[in-house]
């Protein structure tokens, strides 16, 4: 099974094609799982200049590019890194490799449904934003279930154990974005301090 037969099966037979990357999680490439990333970017990116004015939650002359990339990457990162803690700690079955590769697979939906979605709303107004804002909830949802399906046939769990697993690996990754904010947050005033101080040492200079 290649990649766009895998991007596929997962939209309708997640579990089928999840019960595959465990099988041969070897034979998975991990190039096309950066591929993939890479054109969850890409569709975020496309989207944001597609989407009708107004109905945007953001135009794209107020749109700050990197600041998208790292609200997408940072939360699917996060999860790879949480996932895998917790399972290690939870009788899991799975590699850091086969979570990756579910992760990335989960976001097929919003790869596959954002453009036409985006598209769709060059025909829409205002009094639609309702709709549309349901409809990409429902990506969202659709997105989650396979999220949650990965954990379960990855790692053989019953249901408890994966709301149990996934609620543990949700606050984790909160935890580690608290961490994140607090090292960034730390660094800049470190940062800072030191220009100030050299501030302070070329003015004892000059002086």
């Amino acid at each position: 099974m290649n990649v766009f037969e895998m991007s596929n099966a997962i939209l309708f037979h997640p579990v089928d094609t999840f019960e595959y990357i465990k099988s041969r999680q070897k034979s998975i490439s991990i190039i096309s799982c950066i591929l993939l990333l890479f054109a969850v970017v890409v569709v975020r990116i496309a989207s944001i200049f597609i989407v009708h004015y107004p109905i945007a939650s953001i135009q794209p002359r107020d749109a700050n590019i990197w600041l998208e990339i790292v609200k997408l990457l940072l939360p699917v990162l996060t999860w790879v890194i949480s996932c895998y803690a917790i399972t290690a700690i939870s009788d899991g079955e799975t590699l850091l490799r086969e979570i990756f590769s579910a992760a990335v697979f989960s976001m097929i939906p919003y790869i596959v449904c954002t453009i036409p979605l985006a598209i769709i709303t060059r025909v829409m107004g205002r009094d639609q934003l309702q709709l549309y804002n349901t409809l990409n909830n429902i990506i969202l949802i659709w997105v989650l279930i396979i999220i949650f399906l990965s954990v379960r046939t990855l790692n053989d769990y019953t249901i408890v154990q994966t709301v149990k697993v996934c609620i543990i690996s949700f606050i984790t990754m909160l935890l580690i974005w608290a961490v994140l904010t607090l090292i960034f947050a730390l660094t800049s005033q470190l940062i800072q301090f030191l220009c100030n101080i050299v501030r302070e040492l070329r003015m004892i200079v000059i002086e």
